[in-house]
């Protein structure tokens, strides 16, 4: 088969595997995740992991959580059925960051700082793997 493109434009649907409701008609949350351009990318694979001096000379050390993190705010694209403890919907909302002469429309920071730290997780490796493959690949 030959290689295809990554359309950025294009949005997958994802619930987090360890939401109770595990279908949107069950009331799951979904997130709306999307691809990342090649800056993107490299910038994402570059972050994955650190070189640290140690007694026996430099170590590569993983960055998972950081890594992880960085892919979700570049990678969602939005949500629906996201609540407080209240019970009220928490707007997704989004930035304009300029990167390489380029305008991307990134997750605020305050919007993920309302998700656990196991779904930041969880939403960056599925941003990363959907980035990998191919969102038409990943079986959407």
């Amino acid at each position: 088969m030959a290689i295809t493109g990554i359309s950025i434009a294009e949005t997958s649907e994802f619930i987090l595997p360890f939401d109770s409701a595990k279908t949107k008609d069950e009331g799951a949350t979904v997130f709306i995740l999307g691809s990342l351009d090649a800056y993107q990318r490299a910038e994402l694979n570059d972050s994955v992991v650190r070189m640290v001096q140690t007694e026996a000379g430099m170590e590569l050390i993983p960055n998972r959580n950081s890594a992880a993190l960085r892919a979700a705010r570049y990678g969602i694209r939005g949500w629906e059925n996201f609540k407080d403890e209240k019970g009220n919907d928490i707007k997704f909302e989004s930035v304009t960051e300029i990167k390489n002469n380029k305008s991307y429309t990134i997750a605020k920071a305050s919007c993920l700082e309302k998700l656990p730290a196991t779904a930041l997780i969880a939403i960056g490796e599925e941003v990363m793997r959907l980035n990998t493959v191919g969102m038409q690949q990943a079986g959407n």
